[in-house]
C-alpha cells in the first residue's frame, strides 16, 4: 500500500484533516495537514528505515516562513509505528491514543514560537528598508542564511560603514554594524549615542518612600471613624 493510499484510509478518522502530498518525495511518504499547520507524515514501506509491511506515522514541526527549525538538534521527532495489516481503524486508533497527544501540546507550544519569530523577522525587514531608504539612491539589500534567522545585508556607498545589516535576534531585532576609517569626531559621535541609549535601558525606576509616624496613622483612622457617609457616584 503506497503512503497515499494509506493516508486517504486513515482520513475519515480524523475530521479537520487533508492530505497534502509531500512534493519531494511523495513515493515515500504522504501529509496529513491540519487548518492550524499540524502534520502527520505517513510513512509506508520499503521507505529506507520502514520495513515492508509495516507504517511510520511522525509528527511534523512548525518551521517560520524562512524555513528555520525551531528545536534543538537533540530533540527526535514524535512517531509510532504499527503493521499496516492491523488496518486503518486500529492504526488511526493507535495515532490517537500514542501520538497526538504529545505531539500537539509540543506542535501547539512551537507553533507560538514560530509566531514571534515570524513577526521578529517581520519587523526586520521594515528596519531593514527604513536604512536603505535613508541611505537614498544605490543602497540595496540582500539575505544571508543564518540559523538564528536571516540577516538583510544592507549594500551603500557609505564611507567607513562595513558589513551593515539587520537580524532578528532574541529580544526583538539589532542592527550589526563597522566601522573603519572614520574620524575622531564621528566616532565620538556614535559611541556617545550608543553610551547615551545604553544609559536608558538600564536606569532602574526610581523608587520612592514614604515614612509614617504611627501618630498620623491614629489621627487618620479616627477621622474616618467620624467622618459622614457620602455618596460616591462613578
Amino acid at each position: 500500500m503506497s503512503p497515499a493510499d494509506l493516508a486517504v484510509s486513515l482520513l475519515p478518522f480524523f475530521a479537520g484533516w487533508t492530505i497534502a502530498a509531500c512534493p519531494y518525495d511523495s513515493a515515500h511518504w504522504c501529509d496529513l495537514v491540519r487548518k492550524d499547520g499540524a502534520t502527520m507524515r505517513v510513512y509506508a514501506g520499503p521507505a529506507g528505515w520502514v520495513p515492508d509491511g509495516r507504517v511510520e506515522i511522525a509528527g511534523v514541526f512548525p518551521r517560520t516562513k524562512d524555513g528555520q527549525s525551531v528545536v534543538g538538534w537533540r530533540e527526535s521527532t514524535p512517531k509510532i509505528t504499527c503493521s499496516i495489516a492491523r488496518g486503518p481503524k486500529t492504526i488511526a486508533a493507535e495515532i490517537t491514543r500514542r501520538l497526538l497527544p504529545a505531539y500537539l501540546a509540543r506542535f501547539d507550544h512551537l507553533k507560538s514560537v514560530v509566531e514571534q519569530k515570524d513577526s521578529t523577522s517581520d519587523e526586520a525587514d521594515v528596519v531593514a528598508s527604513r536604512l536603505v531608504a535613508q541611505l537614498g539612491e544605490g543602497a540595496s539589500t540582500s539575505r544571508e542564511r543564518s540559523y538564528t534567522g536571516d540577516t538583510r545585508k544592507i549594500w551603500a556607498k557609505l564611507e567607513g560603514v562595513y558589513r551593515l545589516g539587520v537580524r532578528p535576534a532574541s529580544d526583538g531585532v539589532c542592527v550589526d554594524m563597522e566601522l573603519h576609517g572614520v574620524a575622531p569626531e564621528t566616532a565620538a559621535a556614535v559611541l556617545a549615542i550608543i553610551q547615551e541609549a545604553e544609559a536608558r535601558a538600564h536606569a532602574a525606576p526610581m523608587r520612592v518612600e514614604q515614612t509614617v509616624s504611627r501618630e498620623a496613622v491614629d489621627d487618620a483612622e479616627e477621622e474616618t471613624a467620624t467622618a459622614p457617609l457620602r455618596r460616591v457616584v462613578v
